[in-house]
């Protein structure tokens, strides 16, 4: 298991500071209302009629009142030539559902940009990146600064760098409570799910699969987030990389056939994974990637995971549980860790608070 470096494609995403960000100012409940009272049809508002680009989705959102409200962009496809930016807006909905968005040849930037955009959502949209002919750094949807917006029944696939980015800039406090739910976030030519910075998110339900990047999700420098009841699968690097930060917890997630390790937790701190299955990963030929790992993590909980290597020979996790660098404070119980190629776990470095009622491991008292 490496060290991680965030180097993606030429961009550099440096790990914030572990200091929580300022509370936001929005009001309990309000977080995830929108106002879906004006509800513009996106294909009325092409400069050319009957071709469907960028023009029609940017003069839709314009010409909704500053209250917000809904872009439908229909049964079409749109080939966008230039980023869609939905900026310093609220409560903005772009529903996709019948539509698709690629990007056109030499794009070489994002798809759709939202910034300073509060509870704004892109609901049953089809992304296609085109990757292939793009260059630099290219994202499907990006919020930046969107505090309390949400991805919902999307399918994002194609994408140069990730396709999902959800970014806190270090400025201000608009960046808590995104949500990513029940989305399709497959074959990106970068990291499926990247989420950097962004406190109290919630990845729901998602299906995260055969993305090339470093991982299908990556999580760094962020408090409080959760990840629950995706399917991470077969993608190139690890399945869940959580770097830095407090509190970011995993449960209920299937992680299987990644390339690298399932769940991985680095230099981080109160954090609880519970109740995955992390099922044949290490499907790289050369390396030592396991199901679980810890490295440099203090006070962490391990509980009720089922972390193992079976089907079909021959077998690939090294262990079902690493415990790697000076991890202290942890938590091991009632977890079945065995069989894995080399064995149950391997406790290098680590400083067990207690292990009791796993499988494969043997008990340990506290220290």
């Amino acid at each position: 298991m490496a060290t991680w470096n965030a180097v993606l494609g030429g961009v550099v995403i440096l790990a914030l500071q572990a200091a929580a960000q300022p509370s936001s100012t929005a009001t309990p409940g309000d977080n995830f209302r929108y106002a879906p009272d004006r509800v513009i049809d996106a294909r009325q508002y092409c400069h050319t009629p009957g071709t469907f680009d960028q023009t029609c989705l940017t003069n839709a959102i314009a010409a909704l009142p500053a209250a917000g409200g809904t872009v439908q962009l229909g049964n079409a496809g749109y080939t966008l030539a230039a980023t869609v930016s939905v900026v310093n807006r609220t409560r903005v909905t772009v529903d996709g559902h019948g539509a698709t968005v690629t990007a056109a040849n030499g794009l070489n930037a994002n798809l759709l940009f939202f910034s300073n955009c509060q509870r704004c959502r892109v609901i049953g949209l089809a992304v296609n990146g085109n990757g292939a002919n793009q260059t630099g750094a290219s994202f499907g949807v990006l919020f930046e600064d969107s505090a309390y917006s949400t991805i919902e029944d999307a399918y994002v696939t194609g994408c140069l760098t990730a396709g999902v980015y959800l970014y806190y800039d270090g400025i201000g406090s608009t960046a808590d409570g995104i949500q990513v739910l029940a989305s399709y976030i497959q074959n990106n030519l970068g990291i499926g799910v990247l989420v950097n910075g962004v406190n109290d998110s919630l990845l729901r339900g998602n299906h995260v699969d055969s993305n090339a990047g470093a991982a299908g999700i990556l999580i760094e420098g962020a408090f409080n987030d959760v990840v629950l009841g995706n399917t991470v699968l077969s993608n190139l690097g690890h399945g869940i990389f959580v770097y830095g930060g407090k509190r970011n917890n995993a449960g209920s997630n299937q992680v299987r056939n990644n390339n690298q390790d399932g769940i991985v937790y680095q230099n981080t701190a109160e954090s609880v994974i519970n109740g995955n299955t992390t099922h044949m990963n290490g499907q790289a030929a050369a390396g030592t990637y396991s199901g679980i790992v810890c490295d440099a993590c203090t006070s962490m909980t391990i509980s009720n995971n089922v972390s193992l290597d079976t089907d079909f020979p021959p077998m690939h996790q090294t262990y079902g549980l690493q415990i790697l660098g000076a991890s202290s404070n942890i938590t091991v119980s009632s977890n079945i860790l065995a069989p894995n190629l080399e064995g149950a776990a391997s406790l290098v470095g680590g400083a067990i608070v207690s292990a009791r009622g796993n499988v494969g491991l043997a008990d340990i008292a506290p220290n």
